[in-house]
């Protein structure tokens, strides 16, 4: 699927899985359209989708399961829910937000309502991942603060010591010693004025991640 909001809908009735499909395709959102849970749980599995517009009658199970099966396995800012349906009591609203919904809409939906609360649920989510991006670079701005503090009188005492060899014993062996001891110094001093963009992650192994100095 291109690189857009890619929206999933689960509707049994098919007129109105293709009016909003191309409605939101209109917008250039992408859309998909199944008309079973089951399937719309298995493609779930097989793509990438940003937002899920969920009937609650469907034929196979209904959407209350639909949604305890989504919450399994992807959170309320992982994957938002919106529930259409034709019911308005009150009880059935609660139900599906209790099991998982992010919004509950009556239909006839007005496509522009419709694609509002799309936009409000991606916003949040945003706000939300920016908000946990920034606790993690303070975290380990934290870190850096305290390990460069603690590395620099080491070093500092290290290449003393290595000026005074030089001085009295010069060789290519404390040459090496302090040049390596000046890259170190080097690399602690650039590590103690990165900028929070300047921070970024890249793989070290399979299961771990290491910070990237740019």
């Amino acid at each position: 699927m291109p690189n857009k909001t890619n929206i999933l809908i689960i509707e049994d009735d098919p007129s109105t899985g293709i009016k909003l499909q191309k409605q939101l395709e209109q917008k250039e959102y992408n859309v998909e359209v199944v008309e079973e849970g089951r399937v719309g749980l298995q493609r779930l599995m097989m793509f990438s989708f940003h937002v899920i517009l969920l009937d609650l009658g469907l034929p196979d199970i209904t959407g209350e399961e639909v949604l305890v099966e989504v919450r399994k396995k992807f959170s309320y800012i992982e994957l938002p829910v919106i529930v259409l349906s034709a019911s308005e009591n009150s009880s059935d609203v609660i139900k599906a937000l209790k099991l998982g919904a992010n919004d509950y809409m009556v239909k006839p939906a007005y496509i522009q309502t419709v694609m509002a609360r799309i936009e409000n649920l991606l916003a949040y989510n945003r706000i939300y991942e920016m908000g946990l991006k920034k606790e993690k670079v303070e975290g380990i701005n934290q870190v850096i603060i305290t390990y460069n503090h603690q590395l620099n009188n080491p070093l500092t005492i290290a290449l003393g010591m290595v000026e005074l060899l030089e001085k009295d014993r010069p060789s290519k062996e404390t040459e090496r010693l302090r040049s390596a001891l000046e890259r170190m110094s080097s690399i602690v001093q650039k590590i103690a004025t990165l900028m929070d963009s300047e921070i970024e992650e890249e793989r070290y192994t399979e299961a771990t991640k290491m910070i990237r100095i740019k």
